[in-house]
């Protein structure tokens, strides 16, 4: 019920303020609005207010704004551009270009709103995030062990910048993307120190530098996320399991599992999993994580695509922020967030990210039930990254999409004349069709592995 609510909710929200953003801008451009909808198909609720019905329709994969004179998938009415000066297709161009634009944009605005309200209501953080950066740990042959830190070593500035504990460090070190080195002054049995640590490929294989203090604490060997079309998606491992033996070798906390998945080589591995009061056994092979660094060096690591339970430990805590320090670290996260997206489109284009690991509505409603139990704070985080790409995906230049509009648009600025209603017709009726297929083909990998985890849990 959480996950048919929590998707029900989250996507009608990213719907919503995108159809409110062409309805606000058509309004006060003067352009009649005949019907807001959120929903496609037959009406299941509707009233009018003023000129404009308002529904609720069958299909919430979507939604639309119906205004006079606008027919997004047909021949535009009989309306000549003077004949109803309250027609879209009366109003100059710049008006029309700012009621396409508007939808997209509001999407790609409302993570600025959300996410420092989702820092002021609170996301769950470990408690040694306030405890002063000592070392727990150093990873071997990281960066942070190549630079001569120890275990012990207590972290005074970064960068230049004084931190008094492990957020305020790790904060300091989120512009590394943008160095090649970190210089970091440290004391060691109380005499003040200082080293760089070498960070230039660290951004290309999503490596860290060895020493978060995140990847010292025990976790217990409890399964929180699984990752899509992923080895332990395929054969079967669900949420919640508890990792007992790998290859017949006992497992006392997470990072066993990390460990011995790593030292695999990606051969075969037999997993033993305690779910509920149930022994169950698994033979998985793990598939090898590839990264070209930008030295064209790789970086193969063995995964199965599974996470930790963050809420499975205890010494994890809500942490609130005030308004300001919520703006400022909200807006930050965002623009974090639009790099993450065009990120993925590179890899997508560039063949690197394959069409089979993009997700439809059921693993999205699966991420925002898991999200939405972790707290509110967490999941308008999700519904963040989740306008965003909606934002951006909408203004890319393809008929039936605001980006196709758009098109349209600036062709009708560059030739004095709008595209020819046939070709244009025939570019949406085209495009809407692959829309569709391309919606059934990852609805399909949605089906395909659920399907796979109730089959494998059955045998």
């Amino acid at each position: 019920m959480l996950v048919i609510l929590s998707f029900i909710l989250g996507l009608g929200l990213l719907i919503f303020i995108h159809e409110f953003g062409h309805f606000v801008v058509a309004k006060l451009n003067g352009i009649r609005v005949e019907r807001f909808s959120l929903g496609f198909g037959p009406r299941l609720i509707k009233f009018t207010i003023g000129e404009t019905e308002y529904c609720l329709s069958a299909l919430p994969f979507g939604g639309y704004v119906k205004m006079t004179g606008q027919d997004d998938f047909g021949p535009e009415e009989d309306i000549s551009p003077n004949a109803d000066p309250r027609a879209f297709t009366s109003k100059s161009i710049l008006a029309r270009l700012s009621v396409v634009v508007a939808g997209p944009i509001m999407n790609l605005i409302l993570p600025f709103i959300l996410f420092p309200a989702a820092l002021m209501i609170g996301v769950h953080e470990h408690k040694v995030m306030q405890e002063s950066p000592h070392l727990l740990g150093v990873l071997e042959n990281s960066p942070t062990e190549v630079a001569g830190l120890q275990k012990g070593d207590l972290i005074k500035k970064v960068m230049g910048k004084e931190v008094s504990n492990w957020k305020e460090a790790l904060e300091a070190f989120s512009d590394m993307e943008q160095q090649k080195t970190i210089p970091i002054v440290f004391e060691r049995s109380g005499e003040i120190k200082s080293t760089e640590i070498n960070v230039a490929n660290l951004d290309k294989c999503g490596e860290g530098v060895g020493l978060h203090p995140l990847e010292f604490l025990s976790f217990p060997p409890v399964i929180g996320e699984i990752e899509p079309n992923s080895p332990a998606e395929a054969e079967g491992l669900k949420v919640e399991d508890r990792v007992l033996a790998i290859n017949d070798e006992a497992v006392e906390e997470w990072q066993d599992i990390t460990k011995k998945i790593r030292a695999s080589n990606a051969e075969s591995i037999l997993i033993k999993i305690k779910r509920d009061k149930e022994i169950l056994d698994f033979k998985i092979k793990p598939k090898q994580h590839k990264c070209v660094r930008d030295d064209k060096s790789e970086k193969l690591t063995p995964i199965i695509g599974i996470m930790h339970s963050r809420l499975a430990n205890s010494d994890y805590q809500v942490f609130r922020y005030s308004f300001s320090d919520a703006l400022t670290r909200g807006v930050e996260k965002s623009f974090e967030f639009y790099g993450l997206t065009f990120h993925i489109l590179k890899k997508l284009v560039t063949g690197k990210l394959s069409m089979n690991e993009l997700g439809g509505p059921f693993r999205i409603a699966q991420a925002s039930g898991q999200r939405a139990r972790h707290g509110m704070g967490e999941f308008f985080i999700f519904l963040c990254f989740l306008s965003i790409q909606l934002g951006v995906l909408n203004l890319l230049p393809i008929p039936v999409l605001d980006g196709g509009h758009v098109m349209f648009l600036t062709y009708e600025a560059i030739f004095r004349k709008p595209l020819s209603v046939k070709i244009r017709y025939f570019l949406q009726v085209v495009f809407l069709i692959l829309l569709f297929s391309f919606m059934i083909f990852i609805t399909f990998n949605d089906i395909i592995g659920i399907w796979s985890q109730s089959i494998n849990h059955l045998f």
